[in-house]
């Protein structure tokens, strides 16, 4: 039998298959990722507000001037003020004190809880003016948090049990 040379190639119910495979590869891949995004956004954030933290300590050893975290729960953002203010010296004035770096949390991150209030001080020896713990909650219900000890040393914590015990 002789071949022609249309008798090359794939035909279409081959073509149909392959099509029908990657169309079911693709969506078992997006629908991963669609889970996996809000915890890359949260170890992302937790990493900016520890990252925040640890430069507020080395700017007020560095400035030799107090510096403040100031939490806005409400905007899920963490502004930075070194405290050049004249009124009052060693408190946050947010008209007066120059803010130096702002950390937003990513989209669907909450701030949701601080145990140490809405500002936390570092004197001009890094010295906290109390400790606490910062702590974020992303949409699959995922927390972590960043906690600051009295002597100022920060470090990245998690919950397991939606923020009642953390390590």
């Amino acid at each position: 039998m002789k071949k022609s040379k249309f008798d090359k190639g794939f035909t279409l119910v081959e073509l149909m298959i392959v099509i029908a495979i990657i169309s079911i590869l693709s969506a078992s891949l997006a629908s991963a990722g669609y889970n996996w995004l809000p915890d890359y956004r949260l170890n992302k954030s937790i990493n900016s507000l520890y990252s925040a933290v640890q430069a507020a300590r080395v700017e007020a050893v560095k400035r030799n001037i107090t510096v403040f975290l100031n939490f806005d729960l409400a905007n899920d953002q963490c502004r930075i003020y070194i405290d050049n203010g004249p009124a009052l010296p060693g408190s946050l004035e947010i008209g007066g004190d120059q803010m130096i770096n702002m950390v937003a949390m990513s989209k669907d991150i909450d701030l949701y809880n601080n145990t140490s209030g809405l500002v936390l001080a570092f004197n001009t020896r890094g010295i906290p003016n109390g400790s606490g713990r910062f702590e974020l909650q992303n949409t699959n219900g995922r927390h972590r948090g960043v906690e600051v000890g009295l002597a100022g040393n920060a470090r990245v914590v998690r919950s397991e049990d939606a923020g009642v015990t953390w390590f």
